[in-house]
Order: C-alpha cells, then structure tokens, then sequence
C-alpha cells in the first residue's frame, strides 16, 4: 500500500493508564482559589469517576492538566484527569464516565448559578426576575435574582436563588404570581391515531 509523507499508518494505544477528559464552564473556573505549594491537588479537590455499568464503584482520579483557552463554541476548559485502568472490566478510548469533583476547599465563595437565558425575564421596572416553583403546592412565585454574563444562551446568576431550587426555564411569559403548573413528564411518548389503535 502506498502512503504520503506524514500519513498516519500506525496508532499505539497504552490502556493501563486511562485519561478523562471534562469540560468545565467558566463559571466554575471562575469560582476556584488559585493553588498554593501546601497543598496536593489531590487533597484540594478529590475528584473522582464512576461508570454506568458499574456504579458502585469509584476511581480516584489525578489532575494532568487545565487548558487555559476556551472552548470557542462551547466556552468551557477542558480538565485532563489520569486514572488506572479498572482490572474487573475493559474502559476503551471514547468511552464515557461521570466525573465528580468536591470543590468546598477550593472554593472562594461566590455562589454563581447558570440558566438558561429564557428563563429570566423583567418587570415594568427592567428588574430582573425568575419564576420558582414551589413544589409542595405545585405554584410559581416571582424571586428578583442579580444576573451576571451572557455566554451564548446560558445567563450567570449571581443572586437571588438558593441551590435545589426548581426554576421554569420556558413558556415564562404567560406566568402570573401563585398560578398552579405541572412538570413536564421526562419522556414524551406520541398517542396512537384513534385508526392505528388495534381493535378488541
């Protein structure tokens, strides 16, 4: 077979050491402390990876290296872990795992959350609110929030709300303080034509 000059014609692959690969949004590389020399980024922020076929296991991961440019589509940075590969079953290139990472050391405080920018709107004002949900009753309620930047159609809010809280992201503007919502169910199935029902 003939090949150019430069061509690829081999690829070595080294599976007893793994590599994960995260993208981390901005927001969130915002909010670290840089590091200092007293402290192993192991113990900074354990982070840690588990895989759907086998969820109750986990395997601590090693900080590689933090890209110090932005994606241009998505704005995030990609983080490189390094982990072993696991000895009870086989972890290839391309395969996917969650990756947990416990950031309370690092932290420097500012609580900063993204939502879609749908999901914010105003008042006669231009004071900028959301809807929340109040889930044992199943109403919105209006909660003025700060809003910070705007990357594409994500919008930071820096106060306002209060982690765990649901907030409706779509159909905002037909809204009114106390009214009654549902959630829309997880998966959506199409309902057969009354003509493709089988009869009994």
């Amino acid at each position: 077979e003939e090949v150019q000059a430069k061509q690829p014609v081999l690829a070595m692959q080294d599976n007893n050491s793994l590599q994960v690969k995260v993208d981390v949004p901005e927001n969130i590389i915002r909010g670290i402390k840089p590091s200092g020399n007293d402290q192993p980024n192991a113990e900074r922020a354990p982070t840690w990876a588990t895989f759907d076929s086998h969820p109750d296991q986990r395997f601590d991961l090693t900080l590689r290296e933090v890209s110090t440019r932005a994606d241009r589509a998505t704005q995030t940075f990609e983080v490189t872990y390094t982990m072993p590969a696991p000895t009870d079953f086989l972890v290839f290139p391309g395969m996917t795992a969650t990756v947990t990472a416990d950031l309370s050391r690092v932290s420097v405080g500012e609580r900063v959350f993204t939502l879609p920018a749908t999901a914010v709107t105003a008042d006669a004002q231009l004071e900028p609110f959301v809807w929340v949900v109040e889930e044992s009753a199943m109403t919105v309620a209006k909660v003025p929030v700060e809003v910070g930047r705007l990357s594409g159609s994500s919008i930071e809010v820096a106060g306002g709300l209060e982690p765990g809280q649901r907030v409706v992201v779509a159909g905002v503007g037909y809204l009114a303080e106390g009214m009654k919502v549902r959630l829309l169910p997880q998966r959506e199935q199409a309902q057969p034509r009354a003509d493709e029902v089988p009869s009994s």
